[in-house]
């Protein structure tokens, strides 16, 4: 009487088995997956945004509008910090540079402050980042090269950045033009 208590449950077959393996791994791997699209589609949205500023200096050279040397905003005390940049003004307050253009940086020794004369090596966006505490308003050279520019982390956010590039750009090229 007491095995009638009992149910006996059949034992999956091997095929079975693998396939369920096979079904847990998939689930698994599509998070993975997903992950590596969007960062690959969020390496496409910068390598645009780099495209976007090299069409900036293209045109602002075939129009013919100078250069400026512009002085870099208020600045903190520590490490090396941009004194000074060559290039193109945004309106938004970020400095486009290219080679064969120049900027300066200080750095402030024990006894007295050196500048360095630098030329720029790529094309460059002089930013002061934001959200930069401890920085004090440093301005900082972002490049294609150097990393994760623009700061931008998901990819539903890239489409309106682009858009606001392209805007900026386009003001700025008409405000350098007048």
């Amino acid at each position: 009487m007491t095995h009638d208590l009992f149910v006996t449950a059949e034992l999956a077959s091997s095929d079975d088995l693998l396939r369920r393996k096979q079904r847990e791994q998939e689930e698994l791997s599509r998070p993975l997956e997903r992950a590596a699209s969007e960062e690959h589609e969020l390496g496409l949205a910068r390598a645009r945004y780099w495209e976007l500023i090299a069409e900036f200096v293209e045109r602002a050279r075939d129009l013919e509008v100078p250069t400026r040397r512009l002085e870099a905003p208020v600045q903190g005390r520590e490490g090396g910090r941009v004194v000074w940049v060559e290039g193109y003004p945004l309106t938004g307050g970020g400095i486009v540079s290219a080679p064969p253009l120049q900027y300066c940086t200080a750095r402030d020794g024990l006894i007295r402050r050196r500048l360095e004369q630098q030329e720029v090596e790529e094309l460059s966006l002089f930013v002061v980042p934001t959200g930069d505490r401890g920085g004090a308003g440093v301005m900082a050279q972002q490049t294609a090269s150097g990393g994760n520019w623009p700061p931008v982390r998901r990819l539903d956010k890239t489409a309106a950045l682009l858009t606001a590039l392209q805007r900026e750009l386009e003001a700025s090229l008409l405000a350098l033009m007048s």
